[in-house]
């Protein structure tokens, strides 16, 4: 009784320290803000914000043309917005609350698979820490698109520590139930019938051969092994229904030919992955383009060497089925399989993200305290008591390093410029980060960033259609005339994708997106309204912007379209509008709502005589009661 009550106490201790430490490392993460796709996935989305709840409105693709289905993701959104409106710090929370119960199921997880360890209590407790500080989750965790990652590992951990589990009744059903909530959360819920049977392998199965040890897998398995099949076929043809297909890419010839012999992405995307478990300290932010990640031969010549040796020895441990710790490196793998650029990725011109390693990132480290580092140094003659200070001081250095890495790059992410400065600061030379980063520098005021990056490119490459319109819409917020010159002329040398001129799909030919035409179209519309006052034009080129954009971003047209409904004098309609859509509980709402009141300013500026203006300018009972209105939205 008293070993147990001392084993109790060390669990009890391990998880209050595990606790302490993710509160330390994550806490500050409360006051960030949304940043990257969080806007186009969730904050404009306006369906997430005012309709009710249905199937349709959670099992919507992620983004428009791709494939990707995650119901359970969309509903805690939903949920969370009904209940607390879009607040950062809200979403920030749930991220925290999540972050820290991964690491105590990972504790978890590593006491079953370290239990024929010495110290066991000791490595479980490191390998938990080890996962909890690692680096490569201060993506998952600081940015709240991150969750769709954090759902899975969760309900994957889960399901890993009720199977392994002997005191649970009903196991299968639980197992099956935390599988298809994985499935829900992220496509990577796929493997988990894979990493079910290489972590029964690391458990029970080594010692005999490969193959009798696969058949009494099967053997002991089988209902479960039924269920998840089952599930697994429910789950494609749901996912089929839903988004139109099952997956959004097709592997043909020409991309095994350019990304498997031409640019060797999968040998690359490996080296990148056990580059980043490893030593994740020399870079942070969002990006990691491939086109700086081994570009020469002898790079590429390393990559596919690494990977193929690594191959080879994962592979011969797993046939010879002698350790354990082979098993727990095939479940981080196959945590990765997806994103190995093995089948095509749609992560733009990335090699990878640190998000993707975030499940298996538990089976590496548990993998990692499973050799007995003092004994394989006491083997080749080293002192007991030297070895021990050999281990610990490694301990402690990468754990210092860990700090340090925390320390530089969390705050990297707390809100949008300060994202895309770091990434611009990395790689100054790839162009979505410079993209982003002169946007960032727009909507956050810093018009001299934006114009400085802007010249070093005009001086360097010249401007694409892209940085165009990043110009013409610094011009604006200037308050330069030369803008409407500016946009006027852009505006005749673009392709009228909108006019059926030249297909949408050949959109890719001119190196600019929907979105950034959408944007362009949107800034001629203000300038037209700022320099010209001509407000039907600004109406036309406000309808011909939400062609190009999709439902979840045309929210701040909708507050253009309102100011411009305004001051053709339509301005009951036009107000009574913007108090409906800033009624809906999003983020940003003040930026808007200032949006349009600078529309209607910088018109009526020599125009107060004007009905609309007069009313703007002298505050009569309409505009109050509007004001009145607009706040009680905004506080709520």
């Amino acid at each position: 009784m008293k070993g147990f009550s001392d084993v109790r106490f060390r669990v009890l201790l391990s998880c209050v320290l595990l606790i302490g430490l993710g509160l330390f490392l994550y806490s500050s993460i409360l006051s960030f803000e949304y940043v990257w796709d969080d806007t186009l996935l969730f904050v404009d989305k306006v369906s997430l914000l005012n309709e009710p709840l249905s199937w349709e409105l959670v099992s919507q693709p992620v983004l428009f043309g791709t494939s990707y289905f995650r119901p359970l993701v969309f509903l805690s959104w939903y949920a969370e917005f009904k209940f607390w409106g879009q607040s950062s710090t809200v979403s920030h929370a749930i991220h925290l609350v999540l972050y820290l119960l991964n690491c105590l199921l990972v504790y978890g997880v590593a006491r079953i698979f370290l239990e024929s360890c010495e110290r066991r209590e000791l490595k479980s407790l490191l390998a938990a820490l080890v996962y909890c500080a690692h680096p490569v989750l201060i993506e998952t965790t600081a940015w709240v698109s991150g969750r769709f990652d954090l759902f899975v590992s969760f309900f994957m951990y889960l399901a890993v520590l009720i199977y392994f589990s002997d005191k649970v009744k009903g196991k299968s059903a639980l197992v099956g139930l935390f599988y298809v909530c994985a499935l829900f959360s992220k496509e990577l819920g796929l493997v988990f019938p894979f990493i079910i049977y290489a972590l029964w392998m690391a458990k029970y199965g080594t010692g005999s051969s490969l193959l009798v040890s696969t058949k009494r897998f099967v053997g002991e398995n089988r209902p479960l092994l039924i269920l998840l099949v089952v599930i697994s076929v429910v789950y494609l043809l749901l996912r089929s229904y839903s988004v139109g297909g099952i997956y959004h890419r097709e592997i043909s010839w020409l991309y095994v030919s350019e990304a498997y012999f031409s640019d060797f992405l999968p040998f690359k995307a490996l080296l990148f992955y056990a580059y980043r478990l490893v030593l994740p300290f020399l870079a942070g932010g969002a990006l990691h383009p491939y086109e700086y990640y081994w570009t020469g031969f002898y790079e590429s010549f390393l990559a596919i060497a690494f990977a193929l040796m690594a191959f080879v020895l994962v592979v011969r441990g797993l046939i010879k089925n002698e350790r354990p710790i082979y098993w727990l490196i095939l479940a981080g793998l196959f945590c990765l399989s997806l994103v190995l650029h093995i089948i095509p990725l749609t992560v733009g011109e990335n090699l990878g993200h640190d998000r993707f390693l975030s499940s298996g990132l538990a089976f590496f480290v548990i993998a990692a305290m499973r050799p007995d580092y003092v004994g394989l140094l006491t083997q080749i003659k080293v002192r007991r008591k030297v070895a021990v200070g050999i281990v610990a001081s490694c301990v402690v250095f990468w754990g210092a390093i860990v700090a340090f890495t925390h320390h530089s790059f969390l705050n990297v992410w707390k809100n949008e410029f300060s994202l895309w400065q770091e990434s611009y600061r990395v790689y100054p030379d790839f162009k979505p980060g410079t993209y982003n980063y002169v946007y960032s520098a727009l909507k956050s005021g810093r018009l001299e960033i934006a114009e400085e990056v802007l010249q070093e490119i005009a001086e360097e490459e010249g401007f694409g259609v892209s940085e165009q319109s990043l110009y013409a819409d610094l011009l604006v917020r200037k308050g330069d005339p030369e803008a409407l010159r500016y946009l006027e002329g852009l505006e005749v040398a673009l392709p009228k994708f909108h006019q059926g001129e030249v297909p949408i799909y050949m959109i890719t030919s001119f190196h600019v997106t929907p979105k950034q035409l959408g944007g362009f179209y949107s800034t001629y519309a203000s300038a037209l309204v700022v320099f010209e006052g001509d407000l039907e034009k600004a109406k036309e080129y406000n309808d011909i912007a939400a062609w190009y954009l999709e439902k979840g971003e045309v929210l701040p047209l909708l507050y253009q379209r309102a100011a411009i409904e305004y001051l053709l004098g339509n301005y009951d309609e036009a107000l009574d509008k913007l108090v409906v859509i800033s009624s809906w509980n999003f983020a940003h709402k003040e930026d808007l709502v200032a949006f349009f009141e600078m529309l209607v300013e910088k018109y009526c500026s020599g125009k107060e005589s004007l009905e609309p203006c007069e009313q703007f300018d002298q505050k009569e009972a309409k505009w109050l009661q509007i004001e009145e209105q607009l706040a009680r939205g905004l506080g709520s």
